[in-house]
């Protein structure tokens, strides 16, 4: 195949619950209309497929499209997505055509297209070193608590979310202790990123050291998505002095340096305050911000609870303190909202509130 070659990524939808396999059927259906409108218009060329047998059935795992001996297309489908979503199938189409090979091409495009996501949606992959990566299709709405954007104090994560995503540098940093909303300031910068970037929007997210070791080194990593998330990163150096992480930083300074047409936009997330940050990366040209978030002042969140009621059971926790941190007022509201407990004929059964308290074992 030349390398003038196109790479055009689409998501097929599936339509049938998981467990009765007929989930694949949806996608079965569009393969074989493919074929057929190849070889009943397109005699010219010649259609091959890589099949396996499921549940009595075959399964189409890949297309081949030639035109004499010459490859113009090949589409492959990653069935295994869906044994972590149940929505979507993963199908990737490449080609390189000439220009009397575009019509075909056009023609499957248009199939794969009528079945694709639209833009509302978000493509995030979880790479974590204790399991295989899962993959998300989320509607951007999903994220946009208005809560969450009134959740920080200092911070309006509205504009923090324009300014970064638009921002011509790459690398924003935040940090602070576990439970002060990292993740919760991440998640609403995610679900703006649809509506800024004007496009659907592909984040990985990369949690743990063995996640960062075996993809945060490479380029492929940073400009194959939108947003790369550094989440839960536990070291204390981000310098290239540092044996752990110096290919790491060493590869978003490249990703970053401006030679690449695409800049990578990157989060990194820490619990612990870096002590040392390589002088490359603070660079105006590449560091948008380094973000410090702190616990919530006492007055602050008692004008929440004027615009948000339902905040307002957390005023309990600050009797006797002036600040908590983010996820301690949400974990409290969340143990004080009423449950009907129908089901329950002896309320001494639920264990629920000892639990929280590590009050019990089990």
């Amino acid at each position: 195949m030349e390398n003038k070659g196109i790479i055009s990524q689409v998501y097929l939808k599936e339509f049938f619950p998981r467990k009765n396999f007929l989930i694949r059927e949806n996608v079965l259906d569009v393969l074989k209309s493919i074929i057929f409108l190849i070889e009943q218009q397109y005699p010219e060329y010649r259609v091959y497929t890589e099949e396996t047998i499921f549940k009595n059935a075959f399964v189409i795992n890949s297309i081949f499209i030639f035109k004499g001996d010459k490859p113009v297309g090949i589409l492959k489908i990653d069935w295994d997505n869906s044994l972590y979503d149940d929505k979507f199938i993963e199908v990737n189409f490449s080609y390189a055509p000439t220009e009397d090979d575009r019509p075909v091409i056009s023609r499957v495009c248009e199939i794969l297209k009528a079945e694709s996501l639209d833009k509302s949606h978000i493509y995030i992959r979880i790479d974590a070193s204790w399991r295989r990566s899962i993959n998300y299709y989320l509607e951007a709405e999903e994220f946009l608590n208005p809560l969450i954007r009134e959740l920080f104090y200092g911070i309006d994560v509205e504009e923090l979310a324009n300014a970064f995503l638009r921002a011509p540098q790459g690398i924003l940093i935040l940090f602070g202790e576990p439970g002060t909303g990292k993740s919760k300031l991440i998640q609403y910068i995610i679900g703006r990123s649809q509506h800024i970037l004007n496009k659907k929007v592909k984040i990985l997210m990369l949690k743990g050291k063995n996640a960062f070791k075996s993809n945060a080194d490479e380029v492929n990593t940073y400009i194959e998505n939108d947003l790369v998330i550094l989440d839960d990163f536990d070291f204390v150096s981000l310098t290239r002095r540092d044996e752990i992480v110096s290919d790491i930083v060493s590869t978003i300074l490249s990703v970053t340096d401006g030679f690449l047409p695409k800049k990578a936009k990157i989060i990194i997330s820490t619990n612990k305050r870096l002590k040392e940050i390589d002088p490359a990366l603070l660079r105006p040209s590449r560091l948008f911000d380094i973000l410090e978030l702190k616990p919530i002042p006492k007055e602050y969140f008692e004008s929440l609870c004027k615009k948000y009621p339902e905040l307002s059971t957390g005023l309990e926790l600050f009797e006797t303190v002036e600040e908590l941190k983010v996820s301690e007022i949400l974990d409290y509201i969340d143990r004080k909202r009423i449950i009907k407990k129908d089901y329950l004929i002896d309320k001494t059964i639920s264990k629920r509130i000892k639990a929280y308290s590590k009050e019990i074992g089990f």
